[in-house]
């Protein structure tokens, strides 16, 4: 076992084989968990000594545990794959080896099935889709629409993407991700938004539970130049009904959430246009397309602004989708002088690291905009 009772521990199994890789010969783990429809992955970099048959369990063939958490009682099993080794001999009896991979479910992007859901929501299709393979965390039981959804011999992965953009959530939207230790997780983000943060980054401690010391030397990364010129200013959609033969503009509204403001985009830019497309209300309902439209623009503004931010020695059950709160000063000299990047944020994308036994874990966070003035 490795790491700090209290802090972090982290320990490395492979079959029957537990604790095979000692602290002085652990270079790199690095485990990366992120919001979308994508597995959690991994980097391990380590080096053996006179145990040359373990050599040859290092394949997909064979699971690579990891436990973490900051004790050993609350300890949280990660099962993972390798999918790509690289083992190079260094002298008589050591090796270096580099392990890369995925958590251990490939049978979710890989599997492709023919079946039909008939009269559920998409939602409600997500979260039978997802229990075959996850245990489902979802904050939402349907979305507001009915259909037969035909899965045409494809993956679960990719079905899942079908359900996920044609939802229809009203003004909201769901998001997505799936966590190291096997949950699925569907957030309706307004239904989010009325939960205090789960998490609270601060310089300085103040006595609450969910507080966690950042290092201070954040970075702040908007996009929004180039997701606006993509999806940042309304579209507008022309759909014609096969049926009736009528034509229908579609034009969902984008609004802020998180921010008290508007979005970061010129006012000066109208509706632009999104390619027409053709619907049968007889197989699909009624907001397919227009549903589709609505949430993959919320989903790319929604993660046009990030900010990245660092804490060390010490393991925090976060997870992606959880909201984490951020406050950042001026200076000292000006405590009221908060700057455009503090407030609520998305935590998408968690990277934990244990590299010569320092233990740190980086979030990447997500809104649509900094903090403007209406």
């Amino acid at each position: 076992m490795i790491g700090i009772e209290g802090q972090y521990v982290v320990r490395f199994s492979l079959g029957d084989t537990v604790d095979f890789v000692s602290p002085e010969n652990l270079l790199e783990f690095t485990l990366i968990e992120e919001a979308g429809n994508v597995l959690p992955s991994f980097e391990f970099i380590f080096s053996l000594e006179d145990t040359t048959d373990l050599l040859y369990k290092l394949h997909e063939g064979n699971t690579l545990s990891v436990s973490m958490g900051a004790d050993t009682q609350g300890m949280t099993t990660v099962e993972l794959v390798p999918l790509s080794r690289t083992i190079e001999k260094q002298g008589d009896s050591r090796y270096l080896v580099r392990l890369t991979g995925l958590y251990n479910a490939m049978e979710y992007i890989l599997d492709c099935k023919s079946r039909a859901f008939a009269s559920k929501s998409g939602v409600e299709v997500m979260k039978t889709v997802a229990g075959s393979h996850f245990t489902v965390d979802s904050n939402v039981d349907s979305s507001n629409d009915s259909q037969t959804w035909i899965q045409p011999n494809v993956s679960d992965k990719k079905f899942m993407n079908n359900l996920w953009v044609h939802s229809d959530m009203n003004t909201s939207f769901i998001a997505v991700g799936i966590t190291s230790d096997g949950n699925f997780v569907i957030r309706d983000i307004i239904t989010l938004l009325d939960q205090d943060p789960h998490w609270r980054f601060v310089k300085q401690e103040t006595g609450r539970d969910n507080e966690i010391i950042y290092d201070g030397d954040f970075v702040v990364d908007p996009d929004t130049g180039f997701l606006n010129q993509w999806v940042g200013y309304e579209r507008t959609r022309v759909v014609s009904d096969l049926k009736t033969g009528s034509q229908t503009s579609i034009s969902p509204s984008l609004n802020s959430m998180f921010i008290e403001g508007a979005l970061e985009k010129l006012s000066t830019v109208g509706r632009r246009v999104a390619e027409s497309t053709v619907i049968n209300t007889d197989n699909t309902h009624a907001k397919y397309w227009e549903s589709r439209l609505h949430n993959i623009t919320h989903l790319a503004v929604f993660s046009s602004f990030k900010l990245f931010v660092s804490y060390q020695k010490r393991y925090v059950p976060m997870k992606i989708l959880d909201i984490g709160y951020i406050s950042d000063k001026e200076s000292e000299a000006k405590q009221s002088a908060v700057l455009s990047h503090s407030g609520q944020f998305l935590i998408t994308k968690i990277s934990r690291s244990l590299t010569n036994n320092q233990f740190v874990t980086t979030c990447e966070l997500n809104r649509e905009s900094s903090i403007l003035s209406s």
